[in-house]
């Protein structure tokens, strides 16, 4: 018999025995609605960098910067099997987030890291101008939200207080009904009641108790991800069950120690690390050896994904360094171009158009791009088959960001890898539309087409038709490379927009399918994109000859135009003339009319029958040679 069956654990053995799992919560809010009085009153461990101790925070009064604590809190669950229960110790790290409109940029580096958020609301102000764009954030990084109503304590009468609080929920849940938090979580509190400096934690004692914290920390245990549970369950104690996924470490803090080396601090956001473990800082190619490492000021010999760690290397200057990315040696890129998936936000209001730069979040790193949207080729063949909107169901039209989720932690199809399929041809599209603005825009299309008089057309002119493209996916020129991984998360914003503007600046987001230097990769958009935008030329019928197929056309070229490359390519009359179809046979005289011959015979003899005639063809993007292709497959 064991000494463990003779003898009942000890507290210290069940706590060695005890599993753990770690838990990001964001707080996010507009600025002075109690953020930071919140992370305060919850934890019970400060990191470094926590409760506005940067001094720039301190004279201002407001959150500049993340701010990271945590507590623990002790759980049962039920295994897998469903046979017994377990003790899991869940350590939940506050991620602090500026409020300040102009700190948008630190808030989008914090969305790559939380796995659940907090949404704190001033009851006496309710919604204001940041709290938009925080529930889009939260809707982009995230699957729960849970709403603080915080600073009850600055309404007095009970029953008032109670109004109140019924009051401001209810316009919270009509404002994000459309949202995919259509359920939501909803606890009133008062982080510090009466107010006071979120720096002095010496007095915390001497203070009033919080209200509503325990009711907050109950939610907070119930929107755990599930996956958390089962990656802890489904993996062994060791070590080796965690190596097999690259370590990806994003560091928010570095500072140098006397003697020791520097300190990294920051969130491990995939696989594991100990002691003795070589890593890379992928941006400057430099490698180096982990000394140390402390979670929240305990030292351990390793960390996993979730961990607030610091780690301690040597031989780095942290002169320079803020934000950046720690990793497997070789494993994380840097590059100035991508492919990404792409979904505009339903909030941004304005037009988000091809070739318009954006400023592009992906972690911690903020750089201008340049944006190509293009979309599948069926889509933009113009027949009512492939209607952009017949594809559409009405569960699509819901919600703030549509149809993608990129929840963190989310191991179901969502964070799966997306594969783009280099092989295939895309149509470029003129902007991202959001599913809930097709409609409309094939509407107003429509109408285009119909008031449109070819008449008018310039003669040897193209028009580019990428109305009925729906854009999936974004080409993206960064002006300044970034480092990031494989499917990492991105936000692109209109950051330029004059402060205090009531508008939403988060304009559309995806993840990374795939990535290039150009300096090594100078023909990637070449090699990867077979990019094409839908050319068309109008013209009219003249006159029909006896045989009412062949036909003298004029209006879609010059008297100088070289017809030879136009030779057998497609032509269309109107539908309401039949759509009939034809070919181009060559010139006609010297004055830039031509021969069409039609497939079946046609009858302009009617005055009231349309004599317009269109050609459509594709032109590639990315195709450089001097005679660009001119392809009609699948038009």
């Amino acid at each position: 018999m064991s000494s463990s069956d003779r003898h009942p654990p000890s507290d210290e053995e069940k706590t060695k025995r005890r599993k753990r799992i770690n838990v990001s919560v964001g707080i996010l809010g507009h600025v002075d609605s109690g953020k930071t009085s919140l992370a305060r009153a919850l934890s019970t461990s400060f990191s470094t960098a926590s409760l506005d101790k940067n001094p720039q925070s301190k004279l201002r009064g407001i959150t500049l910067d993340l701010g990271f604590s945590s507590f623990v809190n002790r759980r049962e669950i039920l295994t897998r099997d469903g046979k017994e229960t377990v003790e899991v110790d869940v350590c939940y790290t506050m991620v602090d987030c500026p409020g300040h409109a102009s700190l948008i940029k630190t808030v989008l580096g914090g969305a790559s890291i939380i796995d659940c958020m907090i949404l704190v609301v001033d009851v006496n102000k309710g919604i204001q101008t940041q709290t938009a764009e925080c529930v889009v954030v939260g809707e982009i990084a995230v699957k729960k939200l849970i709403v603080c109503l915080n600073k009850i304590d600055s309404i007095e009468d009970e029953e008032k207080r109670k109004a109140k609080i019924v009051q401001v929920e209810k316009k919270i849940r009509m404002a994000l009904s459309k949202s995919k938090f259509a359920s939501l979580d909803f606890v009133a509190t008062s982080a510090r009641p009466g107010g006071g400096n979120d720096q002095d934690v010496g007095s915390k004692e001497t203070e009033a108790k919080p209200i509503g914290l325990e009711s907050l920390v109950k939610i907070l245990g119930e929107r755990v991800p599930k996956e958390r549970f089962e990656e802890l369950e489904s993996k062994a104690t060791t070590l080796s069950s965690t190596s097999a996924s690259n370590f990806l470490f994003a560091v928010d803090h570095c500072f140098a120690v006397k003697g020791q080396g520097t300190v990294l601090t920051g969130t491990v956001l995939n696989g594991s690390c100990k002691v003795g473990d070589f890593v890379e800082i992928p941006h400057l190619k430099e490698e180096k050896k982990v000394k140390s490492m402390q979670i929240f000021r305990e030292s351990t010999d390793r960390c996993a994904r979730g961990d607030r760690v610091g780690m301690c290397v040597a031989g780095l200057d942290p002169e320079g360094l803020e934000r950046f990315l720690v990793s497997s040696p070789k494993t994380v890129p840097t590059f100035d171009r991508a492919i990404v998936s792409c979904e505009k936000i339903r909030l941004h209001k304005s037009e988000v158009k091809s070739k318009a730069k954006f400023h592009v979040t992906v972690g911690h790193q903020t750089v201008m791009a340049k944006a190509i949207f293009f979309g599948d080729a069926n889509s933009s063949s113009g027949s009512s088959s492939s209607s952009i909107s017949a594809a559409l169901t009405s569960e699509t039209l819901a919600g703030a960001v549509g149809t993608l989720s990129l929840s963190n932690g989310d191991t179901g199809g969502n964070n799966k890898k997306q594969e783009f399929d280099r092989q295939r041809e895309y149509a470029l599209a003129n902007e991202l539309l959001h599913v809930s603005e097709v409609v409309k825009k094939e509407t107003v299309a429509a109408e285009d087409e119909k008031n449109n008089d070819s008449e008018n057309q310039n003669e040897d002119e193209e028009d580019e038709d990428t109305a009925n493209v729906f854009a999936k996916y974004c080409y993206l020129e960064f002006e300044k490379p970034v480092t990031a991984p494989e499917n990492a998360l991105y936000i692109a914003s209109k950051l330029d927009v004059p402060e205090g503007s009531n508008v939403c600046r988060l304009a559309f987001f995806g993840k990374t399918l795939s990535c290039a230097d150009t300096s090594k990769s100078p023909n990637f958009a070449e090699e990867n994109l077979r990019l094409f935008s839908v050319k068309s030329r109008k013209g009219t019928i003249e006159r029909a000859e006896s045989d009412n197929r062949t036909c003298v056309c004029k209006g879609m070229f010059k008297k100088e135009s070289d017809l030879s490359s136009f030779r057998n390519m497609l032509v269309w009359m109107d539908s309401s003339a039949g759509g009939a179809r034809g070919r181009i046979e060559g010139s006609f005289g010297k004055t830039g009319k031509f021969k069409v011959y039609f497939e079946k015979e046609i009858d302009i003899s009617n005055a009231k029958t349309s004599r317009k005639i269109t050609m459509r063809f594709k032109r590639f993007v990315y195709d450089k040679s001097e005679k660009r292709i001119m392809d009609q497959t699948g038009l």
